[in-house]
């Protein structure tokens, strides 16, 4: 699989255009092929087409929530614009080499989890996939309420966020998923643009001399608290189900990266971080409604369609992950069938919907959650892909699927270093319910701490296990290679630039 791309039918000299490029992503989107086998060379994708799809799923209104967060929380736009660079220089790091897993494997996150954990492994990689899309998803829910609440004035928005939970299982209930790809496509680029044009706008409003000062209130959170948030917001954890359509070559992926996450940590939470200062209120509802006033001179019609579909389309993402990873763990039983799985996360994640009641508090949480668990197993993920190699000469075999049957118990350096990994990030990121500081903590930067803790674990047990005769088992190589079989033997081919 590493290798270069042959030229295929998607293949033209200019590159293709958009017309081109926008056929590509609804192909992607609405494709359910693919997910037991590695993506073809001949389906791999252009840069502008992957550039596209992943502006889109870095564009979302609650990156905005981050800046109004920033502003109400006593930092200045400087701080606003401090934590955006931090964070997004950040999670581009991480996303070069979780991109890279993807377009060098063309494998799925949950099937090269079984090459990389084993058996075991991936079931608990798969528990934490669920953790973080049905947690986005209850939030998600619930955040749409909220938004709603302050076009429309609900008066009960548990309800209203649980009545939401359990409209949007429909999609994937019912396989539309090219529904949901046309309404992402097309509610990004509008959620895009009037993004910019809110920042442009609001830029232009405010008074030079006021756009750098102090809030009047007392600074009750950080710079890095922010940064965590955005970085949470931003991370997917399962980036190589999206970058497996990317071609295998070095640097291919630079172009959406570099694009789309300063889009998703500058422009939209700089938007936010104005918006709540223009509109001199701390309610989040009464900034919604000027945001509308103010950037679609009150056409609340259009604004609703505009959250309705992004939300919407974000969560068949959250809930299509969940579905997938317990797919994984429950799909061997006999009888069990898929639509079982989306009903039980979707009842799953109406429950989150209701028992959320400080968005502030869940945003925390969850975007802890999700900048720490997910990402954590990626990274150590890329280590054993692209670093252990290099250091070690373990080049675990990743040019084809194994089979359940054919996988390891599990990688016991790796599962070791993942669990103490994710033990420091929910301790530093206040995600241990029962303790004091729960959802509020932050200590240094946990995410980046989790990934590199997670990494270095890792390969400081490989260094220690890398002479002896059970490497292959402690390190849960596939079973045909954890018979004694030499390094040799193990290496997959080189992967091309």
């Amino acid at each position: 699989m590493d290798r270069e791309p042959q030229s295929g039918g998607h293949a033209r000299a200019g590159g293709p255009d958009l017309r081109h490029a926008e056929h590509e992503l609804l192909e992607i989107a609405a494709d359910n092929d693919y997910t037991t086998g590695i993506v073809p060379q001949e389906k791999r994708r252009s840069k502008l087409t992957m550039s596209l799809l992943w502006i889109s799923l870095q564009t979302s209104v609650s990156l905005m929530y981050a800046g109004y967060l920033a502003r109400s929380e006593g930092l200045t736009l400087g701080d606003m614009i401090l934590a955006g660079v931090i964070g997004t220089l950040a999670i581009f790091a991480y996303g070069v080499g979780a991109s890279a897993l993807g377009n060098y494997t063309g494998q799925t996150h949950t099937l090269l989890t079984r090459t990389i954990y084993g058996r075991y492994g991936s079931g608990f990689v798969s528990f934490l996939l669920i953790l973080m899309g049905m947690g986005w998803y209850g939030f998600q829910a619930f955040f749409l309420a909220l938004i709603t609440q302050g076009l429309f004035g609900w008066s009960n928005v548990t309800l209203v966020s649980v009545i939401f939970a359990v409209i949007m299982i429909f999609n994937n209930l019912f396989g539309f998923r090219g529904v949901a790809a046309y309404a992402r496509f097309i509610a990004a680029p509008i959620l895009l643009a009037w993004g910019l044009w809110t920042l442009v706008k609001g830029l232009a409003t405010v008074p030079g001399s006021t756009l750098f000062s102090t809030p009047h209130v007392t600074a009750t959170t950080t710079v890095m608290v922010i940064v965590g948030l955005l970085v949470g917001s931003a991370s997917w954890g399962n980036e190589p189900d999206i970058f497996r359509y990317a071609k295998p070559r070095r640097y291919y992926n630079l172009p959406a990266l570099a694009i789309g996450y300063p889009i998703g940590l500058l422009v939209f939470p700089i938007a936010g971080y104005l918006m709540a200062m223009l509109s001199n209120s701390a309610d989040f509802a009464v900034i919604i409604r000027y945001f509308v006033d103010f950037s679609l001179f009150g056409f609340v019609a259009l604004a609703v369609v505009v959250f309705f579909i992004n939300q919407f389309a974000l969560n068949d993402g959250n809930l299509y992950e969940a579905i997938n990873a317990l797919q994984n763990v429950l799909g061997k039983i006999p009888g069990w069938q898929r639509v079982y799985s989306v009903l039980i996360l979707g009842a799953v994640g109406a429950i989150l919907a209701a028992e959320m009641t400080s968005i502030q508090n869940n945003f925390f949480i969850v975007a802890g959650i999700s900048g720490i668990f997910v990402p954590t197993a990626t990274t150590i993920m890329v280590v054993d892909k692209f670093v252990v190699p290099r250091l070690f000469g373990l080049n675990r075999p990743t040019d084809r699927v194994t089979p359940w049957g054919a996988a390891a118990s599990v990688n016991t350096i790796g599962l070791v270093a993942l669990v103490i990994a994710l033990l420091v990030g929910a301790y530093t990121g206040g995600l241990i319910p029962g303790i004091s500081g729960f959802g509020t903590t932050n200590i240094g930067f946990p995410t980046l701490q989790s990934w590199i803790i997670g990494a270095g674990i890792y390969l400081i047990g490989i260094w220690l296990v890398k002479d002896s005769p059970s490497r292959f088992r402690l390190l849960g190589y596939p079973k045909r290679f954890a018979d004694g079989q030499t390094s040799a033997q193990v290496t997959a081919p080189a992967t091309g630039d």
